[in-house]
């Protein structure tokens, strides 16, 4: 009796009635030994729960499958090229392996099965959050970086490495992952301890939501500040890339002998010489990228909180709002910056793409090379069988021409007139039956 009692505490009662969804509602009465002709008169309110789920579903496993694909492609050119072992490189295979995270939560999402219970509907929540906080992450990482390259280029040429940030990513893994699945360890409502406190908002503690929310925000707002720092810069850039030429045109009035004088000894309080416009252009090819890339992201999550906030209002006001289910297609919306990130990469950094696209090559190099193998040894066994049977041919022909020209040398012989012994000899020595009496006495049949 106890023990029902406090599994009974751990679910909300049955006279609110307050769901997140059709399915929250069909589980909760079924799991109090309802039938579903009774839960489906309570819970109709809520739409049909299956209404457009299959359709959805479709989607997230597609979207799982493509995200999968191509951010293994961009892991694949990272790894598997040595020129692009850099720290930039490291923070895109970075967000390359939280895409993939968030491609095998949407395949899960897909996959499961309709009537899942609660644990397994919190793994799904916790999962989701994994994925939104380490894309947020990486994306931070990653505007870092190029915030330093841009505004000091010298320093990061001169001190960043690799290494450095294979450390930062693994530190940020180390405290991202156990910080998410502390809801699974724990940290939850189906738990008796918070789930009597009364702090509670669905399957997670406020607590937890709360501390998920400020990390979010704060490494959103050190994005956007590294971003909009980072846009400023790449104006700049450009406007001296266009006004450089204009720049070192000589002044109107200004006499050939100023332009002639050596540089005087000194401390120079000229400016630095700028990079070359080669680098400059490198550099904001890259910072384009990153800003695209972070721009899709905010959107995307933008949307799908728009999304949850339009859901949570019609669960609200559930007997007027037509709309049903709309936060699972928000959440498709949230991981569509998952798809768009490696084809972005891919197409605005020119290292990495030429990477991918030789590695791609390669292995077309390979097919064709064993498709030719393959045809050259066929061809090479026909024509093998071939000179087998022309060879056999000609042996028979040769020796068919032999006995014609025997046949005509005896028809010649006998043809011959008498008389000449010295022929006859010679015909004898060639190997011709002859005998001393003369061609008349030739045996021949």
């Amino acid at each position: 009796m106890e023990s029902n009692a406090s599994h009974a505490a751990l679910l909300p009662s049955v006279t609110e009635e307050i769901f997140l969804d059709a399915l929250d509602c069909y589980y909760f009465y079924v799991k109090r030994n309802f039938t579903y002709h009774e839960a489906n008169n309570r819970c109709f309110t809520y739409g049909n729960p299956f209404v457009g789920a299959t359709v959805n579903r479709a989607f997230m496993g597609i979207f799982g499958v493509l995200i999968v694909l191509f951010n293994s492609c961009v892991l694949w050119g990272i790894l598997g090229t040595k020129q692009l072992r850099k720290a930039m490189y490291f923070y895109i295979a970075n967000l390359a392996v939280a895409d993939l995270v968030s491609g095998v939560v949407c395949m899960y999402l897909a996959s499961r099965p309709d009537a899942t219970g609660l644990w397994e509907r919190l793994s799904a929540r916790t999962f989701i959050g994994l994925a939104m906080l380490l894309s947020t992450t990486a994306l931070t990482l990653l505007s870092i970086d190029r915030y330093v390259s841009i505004v000091h280029p010298v320093v990061y040429h001169n001190k960043v490495t690799g290494r450095q940030a294979c450390v930062v990513i693994l530190a940020s893994w180390v405290v991202i992952v156990p910080m998410t699945f502390s809801s699974l360890m724990g940290w939850n409502c189906l738990e008796k301890d918070y789930a009597l406190s009364g702090g509670c908002a669905s399957y997670l503690t406020l607590g937890y939501i709360i501390f998920v929310v400020v990390m979010l925000l704060l490494l959103v707002c050190v994005t956007l500040w590294a971003n909009i720092y980072i846009y400023r810069a790449v104006k700049r850039m450009q406007n001296r890339n266009l006004g450089g030429p204009r720049a070192t045109r000589p002044r109107r009035g200004a006499s050939n002998s100023a332009m002639d004088t050596q540089p005087q000894p000194g401390p120079s309080k000229q400016p630095d010489k700028p990079s070359p416009p080669f680098n400059n252009q490198n550099k904001i090819q890259k910072a384009r990228a990153v800003m695209t890339v972070v721009l899709i992201a905010f959107v995307s999550w933008l949307l799908y909180f728009v999304f949850l906030g339009a859901h949570r209002i019609c669960e609200a006001y559930r007997n007027t709002c037509p709309i049903r289910g709309i936060a699972q297609w928000g959440l498709l919306l949230a991981f569509l910056n998952s798809l768009v990130n490696p084809i972005v990469h891919g197409l605005r950094v020119p290292a990495l793409k030429t990477a991918v696209l030789a590695k791609f090559n390669a292995i077309r190099e390979a097919v064709v090379a064993v498709v030719i193998r393959e045809r050259v040894g066929s061809a090479t066994q026909r024509r093998q069988k071939d000179n087998k049977g022309q060879t056999s041919s000609e042996h028979t022909y040769t020796y068919g021409s032999q006995q014609v020209a025997y046949n005509v040398g005896v028809s010649l012989e006998i043809l011959t007139p008498t008389g000449n012994r010295g022929d006859q000899s010679q015909d004898s020595d060639d190997g011709q039956h002859t005998s001393g009496h003369g061609q008349r006495t030739l045996a021949w049949p």
